[in-house]
């Protein structure tokens, strides 16, 4: 019986062409030099390996379809040929770069002392299902998986905080990503991966690279726990068809150029107290944002294009402290009727911001103080003036102020950081950085009647005062 059955093992172990080894680093060529490797589809490694093994596997294991390293060591290797990519000397406990590129593996047990997973390790493995990286694992290189066509789930230790460029790249039907401790996503990590819908980013995570989420199947991006994000990167979810809603965490100040780039179904976009710049082409092209006040306060800065082709935007509300809007920033919002400019002084405005936009059409409600400023301003003037709002940003409780002939003297309870004045065009006349509980101005030197101060208190509170002198 006991014969019958190691019959039958060899039987199996031939159909299926595997073997079980353990090997010392470099050895694995000579240890299996009288096996046809060329038509192996399973493999066992016990033992220590180096790059040397690798490069063995890569080039004669041409049918070598699951691989166990489970109890292997990836131990370190300097030599004088070129193994993988120019490289002479491979590090321990690193799978070497490019080691399993365009290999038809459809599954590999990665050893629990392995710290690194190379650049373009596994990339083109066009048969690999899935991969569950080891808790030993710090870092996933560039371009580790990229194109993995048929990878579906892909489970990172908690070890993997850096996840670089290009990671996932084209892996189409990726659809499970888990990284519960990854701080880094690196540039265009997850370009092109049209399966995937949910990311539960983690709380850990500081920076999402450019084009990271570029044209995924995202439907949204809930980073609201994310306290270490600072930045929105270039094109991060541009081209997003699915991604519907947006919530940022409080520490984000900057939206990055093309962030959400034609996101056409981006319906809802919570951004915090603090953000200072939309980049330019943030939210152009996305047109279903249906809140006309979802920019905050904060906001001092709209680059070029920035909202361009929202066709059904009707109205649309620039915050109070918004200093410039770029070129185009509103091209072919040829929907839009009532726009409401808050800023007291009119922001600057780069070349033709409503660019086939009849703005003959569209009601602009200004701040009451800022009536003539704003009709005497480029671009502005153009709009049909019906009306104004009470501005509520006047509150002479913070800031007190005093006139004597040309004199002006503002104090302000909490100290002043600076103050400048503004005539009623929004041209700047003076202005001056302080760190005191008062500051005054001498404006004798001109003659307008009536003017704007802007005063910065120390608080970080913004005040906008209109005055006249006789």
């Amino acid at each position: 019986m006991k014969k019958l059955i190691l019959i039958l093992s060899a039987i199996v172990l031939l159909f299926w062409k595997s073997y079980g080894i353990t090997v010392t680093p470099g050895g694995l060529e000579s240890a299996m030099e009288a096996t046809d490797v060329s038509t192996m589809t399973d493999l066992v490694i016990d033992g220590s390996v180096d790059a040397r093994d690798f490069h063995f596997i890569a080039s004669n294991m041409t049918s070598l379809k699951h691989l166990d390293l489970t109890n292997a060591k990836v131990e370190a290797y300097s030599g004088k040929e070129y193994l993988f990519a120019n490289i002479l000397n491979y590090g321990a406990n690193e799978l070497p770069v490019g080691c399993f590129a365009g290999m038809p593996l459809e599954t590999i047990l990665l050893p629990n002392t392995l710290v690194s997973v190379s650049d373009g390790a596994f990339a083109g493995c066009l048969s690999l299902s899935s991969i569950s990286i080891p808790e030993s694992v710090r870092e996933i290189g560039d371009y580790a998986f990229s194109g993995d066509l048929l990878l579906v789930s892909a489970n990172l230790g908690s070890g993997v905080t850096e996840i670089g460029d290009y990671t996932f790249s084209k892996c189409v039907a990726l659809n499970e990503v888990n990284m519960p401790a990854v701080q880094i996503i690196g540039a265009y990590a997850f370009l092109g991966c049209e399966a995937m819908r949910v990311v539960d980013f983690s709380v850990d995570l500081i920076a999402i690279g450019e084009g990271a989420f570029k044209e995924s199947g995202i439907v949204s991006a809930n980073l609201k726990e994310c306290r270490g994000l600072s930045v929105i990167s270039a094109w991060a979810f541009a081209d997003t068809k699915s991604l519907s809603t947006v919530v940022l965490p409080e520490t984000v100040s900057t939206i990055g150029e093309g962030a959400f780039f034609y996101s056409t179904a981006l319906e809802k976009a919570v951004l915090p107290e603090g953000v200072a710049v939309i980049n330019n082409y943030a939210f152009g092209s996305t047109d279903q944002l249906l809140e006309d006040d979802f920019l905050p306060s904060t906001i001092t800065k709209i680059g070029d294009y920035a909202f361009e082709d929202w066709h059904s935007v009707v109205k649309f509300v620039i915050p109070e402290n918004v200093e410039f809007i770029g070129k185009g920033a509103f091209k072919d919002c040829e929907a839009l009727s009532l726009l409401e400019a808050k800023p007291v002084v009119p922001p600057v405005l780069g070349e033709d911001v409503w660019e086939n936009v009849d703005k003959t059409a569209i009601q602009l409600e200004v701040p009451i103080v800022s009536s003539a400023a704003y009709k005497n301003a480029d671009q502005w003037r153009d709009f049909f003036f019906s009306g104004s709002f009470v501005e509520e940003n006047i509150d002479y409780s913070k800031v007190k102020f005093t006139v004597n002939d040309d004199i002006i003297t503002l104090t302000a309870d909490a100290g002043l950081k600076g103050a400048t004045i503004f005539d009623l065009s929004g041209i700047i006349l003076v202005e001056k950085v302080v760190s005191s509980p008062s500051v005054s101005f001498d404006l004798s030197g001109y003659s307008a009647k009536a003017y704007i101060v802007r005063c910065v208190c120390a608080d970080g509170i913004v005040k906008f005062i209109k005055f006249g002198v006789k």
